[in-house]
């Protein structure tokens, strides 16, 4: 029962992730923080219940520490790249009004870590999740963790098929010229080139 429990509150939290983009289009705020509020709340739901116990995963001690770098280097990437960057960088080009065409393409934002893939907070999403099962040393969380990287997945393959390409100009060239997830060569080397101008 608290499996079922689980996967329906990582279904509704996931879920309310893809749902941000509605109220994003028609400038809702309102309607943006109660899905914001809604997807975390189920997310924070789901985690707690697959805390309450269950098999040990056994890992050696040092992972715990391990772990604790994990988390909160994941976690701060993910809230950064997630909802800080680009609008600080909106900000910062409002400001100087000048448009960078290094980081802007439309109202596609190419810049800091989505210079680096196009779908950041996936990779950082993996660092957390990866320190929360070292953190906690428990199955059923390395089980919550790969379900929600799946569905971590499956929003970011909607956003980048469906809902970015008909909401932000300039995203299909931002697919030509940035990976989806796995940073490569040139990525890498667009980010450190930013980083030193």
């Amino acid at each position: 029962m608290v499996v079922a429990i689980v996967c329906i509150l990582s279904a509704v939290g996931y879920a309310s992730i893809i749902a941000i983009d509605i109220p994003t289009l028609r400038n809702r705020r309102m309607a943006k923080l109660v899905t914001i509020i809604t997807g975390v709340g189920a997310l924070s739901a789901a985690y707690t219940l697959m805390v309450q116990g269950g098999p040990r995963l056994n890992l050696p001690k040092w992972s715990t520490w391990v772990g604790v770098v994990f988390l909160v280097a994941g976690g701060i990437l993910v809230i950064y790249s997630a909802w800080l960057e680009i609008p600080l960088a909106v900000a910062r080009v409002a400001r100087s009004s000048a448009n960078d065409s290094r980081e802007w393409t439309g109202n596609t934002f190419r810049g800091g870590t989505y210079a680096l893939c196009r779908h950041p907070g996936l990779l950082w999403m993996t660092v957390c999740l990866t320190g929360l099962v070292l953190v906690t040393d428990l199955a059923p969380v390395a089980y919550l963790a790969l379900g929600w990287f799946g569905l971590d997945l499956l929003v970011i393959t909607v956003q980048d098929r469906v809902i970015f390409p008909n909401m932000l100009k300039g995203y299909t060239e931002y697919r030509q010229t940035t990976p989806f997830i796995i940073p490569n060569r040139n990525s890498v080397r667009a980010i450190l080139n930013q980083n030193t101008q």
